[in-house]
């Protein structure tokens, strides 16, 4: 794996070396590895999000259609990590790579896990403004998005909680 993306980072990137490739923990259904590329003085942060062994339910997107959104979402100046470059077999799997912000995932941060501070065990705070994926998108409706009908009995991309967001 190192080796493919090593070309990828040179081609994006220039000459470099990677200096760290860690799988992190979590990620229910996709792999997650930090990676840092080195080119002269600047070392730069990235994200690797690799498709696992399977899926957890049938909706779930391709990393394809997923890089497609990042991208249409970033090009809109919402706030998502710059996606970078898409990989149709990365050792077998699709996968893509993208900048690595720090900061929390929105899983843990929604659930009040004990890892966000200040939650504890307590009830899910709202979340930020910024993160609002329950309003309505000022993005057209697409096509690999599935239908209601493919869900039967519920609303696809809501989440119980929805109803204590502002």
């Amino acid at each position: 794996m190192r080796e493919i993306l090593q070309a990828a980072l040179e081609e994006l990137f220039g000459p470099g070396e990677i200096l760290a490739l860690r799988r992190l923990p979590g990620g229910a259904s996709k792999e997650a590895w930090a990676l840092d590329y080195q080119t002269g003085k600047e070392a730069l942060p990235l994200f690797l999000r690799r498709a696992g062994g399977g899926v957890i339910y049938a909706g779930t997107l391709p990393l394809a259609q997923e890089f497609r959104l990042l991208q249409i979402a970033h090009a809109h100046g919402v706030r998502v990590p710059r996606p970078l470059h898409y990989f149709p077999d990365l050792e077998g799997r699709e996968a893509f790579l993208m900048e690595r912000l720090e900061g929390e995932s929105m899983g843990p941060a929604s659930s009040g896990a004990p890892s966000t501070p200040g939650c504890g065990n307590a009830s899910p705070r709202p979340w930020p403004r910024s993160w609002r994926p329950f309003t309505p998108s000022p993005f057209p409706k697409w096509a690999f998005f599935p239908s209601r009908a493919s869900l039967p009995g519920r609303r696809p991309w809501t989440w119980p909680t929805a109803t204590w967001m502002p």
